[in-house]
């Protein structure tokens, strides 16, 4: 695991050195994002969740 942090923003990021799970997690936060401004329902966040449990 490696601790970033962006020198503009402040913000940390982590990377984890395992390919897959940082794509996972980029891509719940692009889901989660897309949930939160309402283009896409409750409905559709729950079935890209379920489809991973698969």
């Amino acid at each position: 695991m490696k601790l970033e942090r962006n020198l503009q923003t402040g913000d940390v990021a982590i990377n984890f050195h395992n390919k897959k799970l940082n794509e996972f997690l980029f891509t719940w936060g692009v889901i989660r994002g897309k949930r939160a401004k309402g283009l896409i329902s409750e409905e559709e966040y729950r079935e890209w969740k379920y489809k991973l449990q698969k």
